[in-house]
Order: structure tokens, then sequence, then C-alpha cells
């Protein structure tokens, strides 16, 4: 619940010179599952939701798959949906250079009638899973993703930095431009997408500290919440996964550890909680030279 170390490392902006801070907003990536997976079961709290409705109950424009999937399976990386990233790059030859917009990403997904594998038995991580949360979170409260994590996340917790960004047009104040390397410089890059639930994230390290000190001590939701978010995923082998909802759950040096990397164009992201001893840390790269986890 205390901060002990907090800095900023090299530039935020090369073209005007604007140093990186720790008041920096900075794209998170995939450090977006956990505020998705939070936002759906605080409606599953509030009765609107359950972890095993069908996907098709809320997303009835998906195609009927052989096995249902539900929003648990989504949560968990266990539903065998495949990742429309990959599958536009796969369709396009491409990434950077078109802009990947919320009807592409619905577009492919929608013309997928197969899956990787039967819903809960394996685990294969896809930011499509996290794409779709996002949508039910919308039908089930009836509001924007993103005035809907606004109005029960991000302000109580005081994130008063954190936004959702559904328009890569979009200004968003002192926000970090991503870079490449480009031999001995750079070259910027920047996430070219409008998708929300699985990444689009952008926040400050001092906000991602608050949104960890919610699994300890919540203030949004409650203990039985966060103890979803930190169990692991047994598929229907028995076996466990690694990842609870929103969060891999893992172990280093003995202890237990819930964390999320984020990886996009220009920017590399980590928030991790040792959760025996309490300590927190948060890293926001503008750079893919780096790696967030080691």
């Amino acid at each position: 619940g205390r901060t002990v170390f907090e800095r900023g490392y090299g530039m935020a902006d090369l073209a005007s010179a604007t140093p990186m801070t720790p008041a920096t907003v900075v794209h998170s990536a995939s450090l977006a599952k956990q505020v998705t997976a939070l936002a759906a079961l605080l409606l599953v709290r509030d009765g609107k939701l359950s972890l095993d409705d069908d996907v098709r109950r809320w997303l009835p424009e998906l195609p009927r798959y052989e096995k249902p999937i539900t929003l648990r399976h989504l949560l968990s990386h266990t539903s065998g949906l495949r990742d429309f990233f990959e599958l536009l790059i796969i369709a396009r030859g491409r990434f950077e250079e078109e802009r990947i917009t919320d009807a592409d990403a619905m577009g492919v997904v929608r013309n997928q009638r197969a899956v990787n594998f039967a819903p809960g038995t394996e685990y294969g991580y896809s930011n499509t899973n996290y794409l779709l949360a996002a949508k039910i979170v919308e039908r089930a409260s009836g509001e924007r993703f993103p005035a809907f994590v606004q109005s029960r996340i991000l302000a109580p917790l005081g994130m008063t930095h954190t936004s959702l960004r559904d328009d890569v047009t979009l200004v968003v104040p002192g926000r970090a431009v991503g870079y490449t390397r480009d031999g001995a410089g750079w070259r910027t890059s920047v996430p070219n997408f409008d998708v929300l639930g699985s990444t689009n994230l952008e926040t400050t390290v001092g906000d991602l500290m608050r949104l960890s000190e919610n699994i300890e001590h919540p203030i949004v939701g409650d203990s039985s919440i966060v103890r979803r978010m930190l169990t692991a995923g047994v598929l229907t082998t028995g076996d466990t996964t690694t990842y609870g909802l929103g969060l891999a759950i893992v172990r280093d040096r003995g202890q237990r550890l819930a964390e999320h990397e984020g990886r996009d164009p220009g920017f590399r992201a980590y928030l991790g909680r040792w959760l025996d001893s309490g300590v927190a840390v948060a890293l926001l790269c503008n750079t893919t030279a780096i790696n967030p986890v080691g």
C-alpha cells in the first residue's frame, strides 16, 4: 500500500524531447485484460451475468459452435477461439500498415465456424476471448464498455490518469509515443487498432499500483471476486492452467505471483503482485527492445 520506488527513464517523445516520467501515460497492451475480467465479475456479482452463460446468449451473431463456449472459457483462455489479430495478419499478410477496427475484428471472428480445440479441454491464449468478454459486458450492462469501466472501476480506484482508447486517432494528453529499433536509431511504432477488452488501456505506473492494491484490499468488488481472479483454471482433464481470470498465477522464488505482461507494437508492459509479501511492480515501456517480465 506504500510506494517505495517510482522513476522514469529515457524519453516519452523523441521528436519533442519530452522525458519519460512516472506521470507519463503509456499504452499497456494486455494489462487491459485484468480490468476486463474485473468488469465481467462485477456484473456476475450484480446478478446480470453468470460465468457459465453461453456466449451466444449475449452475442447471438456468433456461429453456433459444436460445443457451447461460456464466459468462464473466455476469461480463462480455454475457449479454443482463434486470435483475431493472428487471423487478420494471415488474411492481410501484414500487421502494422493498416488500421484494425472493431468491425474488422468482429467480422473475422464471426467467419470462424470452428475452434482450435473443444472448450475447456486446453489452454490457448487468445485476444478474441477478451474482445468478446468486453462485448458481453456492454450487452449485459447496457453501457458502452469504456463508460462502464470508468464508473465502476477507474473512478472508485482513483485511477484518474487511465482511459480506454477505442479510436487510434484520439489525442491522449501526456501519452508516450511508441518506438522500435531501426538500425542504430529509432522509428515510431504505434498500435493501429480500435479494439477494447484485450488491449488499449492507457495508464500510468501509479494508477497500475492502485489496480494492484485492489487485489489485497478490494475497493472495487470484494474478496470473492479476487479469489475467482486468482484461482487457476481447471481443464476437463483435471489439469490446472497457470491462468486465473485476467491474471496469470505462477510461482517466483517460492512465492505466489499474480501477473500479466503486455506486448503491442511500440510498447511493453508488466504488472505483478507477489501475493505472500504484498510487493507489487508496474513497468511501462515505450519500446519493444525490453523484455518486461525479465
